[in-house]
């Protein structure tokens, strides 16, 4: 996650000043939160399918 200090940085080298800085400040900020729930999500689903997996390499060795 980009630090606030970066964003700043990035909104002044856009040009943004002001309310405009702190609009793209906590909209990056945001989208960056959505990208980590996506990864997340993703990395559980992961899990689970791995999980799933193993479950049914046990269930065909005991059978």
């Amino acid at each position: 996650m980009s630090s606030f200090e970066q964003l700043q940085k990035q909104a002044a080298a856009l040009g943004l000043s002001g309310t405009n800085t702190v609009h793209y400040i906590t909209s990056q900020q945001a989208y960056e939160r959505d990208e980590q729930a996506v990864v997340r999500q993703a990395q559980r689903e992961e899990a689970e399918r791995q999980e799933r997996l193993e479950l049914a390499k046990l269930k065909a060795e005991t059978e």
